[in-house]
């Protein structure tokens, strides 16, 4: 069904009978439980320190003490889910900075595998699409070069952070030539 067709449909509804299909949308689903939560109590910060507890408790985990089992779908999930409620840009990034300077600081305690780096690398990608997109590049890689020159980042987190961030270094410095 169209958003075209659901309005209509939802147009011939009388108010008791949209209050009745609210409320059971809002027991069938935490996603839209936690949607319904948050426009009607919009409390960004709390919301993104629920966000942040779940994606450290994620990257956190850990099998035979220092081998990292973080998988980084479940992180992505997180990043998805607090995107789809919309809190704004600047939340949306603040959270994925969070998450690539955790993964920073976990990764200098646990065993990273190959595939977690992959994922981190896209992840990261995807973060400086965001940023392009909603023009704040320019403080996503001031957020980036924070994190790689931080003391507890390891070589191999510095590398992936500088490689991915490279390609959008001379887009910044297009930019800001072409400002004026």
């Amino acid at each position: 069904m169209s958003k075209a067709q659901l309005k209509k449909e939802l147009a011939n509804l009388t108010q008791e009978q949209l209050i009745e299909l609210i409320l059971n949308t809002y027991g069938i689903s935490s996603e839209v439980k936690q949607y319904y939560e948050f426009f009607l109590n919009p409390d960004v910060e709390k919301l993104l320190e629920k966000f942040k507890q779940a994606v450290s408790k994620e990257l956190s985990r850990a099998k035979y003490g220092r081998r990292s089992k973080a998988r980084i779908s479940v992180v992505n999930g997180h990043l998805k889910q607090f995107r789809m409620l919309d809190p704004g840009s600047e939340w949306v990034i603040e959270l994925w900075l969070y998450m690539l300077q955790y993964a920073a600081v976990t990764e200098s305690a646990l065993y990273f595998s190959e595939t977690l780096y992959r994922g981190l690398g896209k992840s990261l990608d995807g973060l400086m699409d965001y940023a392009d997109s909603n023009y704040q590049l320019d403080r996503v890689l001031k957020g980036v070069r924070e994190i790689v020159e931080s003391d507890t980042t390891s070589r191999t987190m510095r590398r992936l952070l500088n490689e991915t961030t490279a390609n959008y270094e001379p887009k910044i410095d297009f930019l800001k030539k072409n400002k004026g």
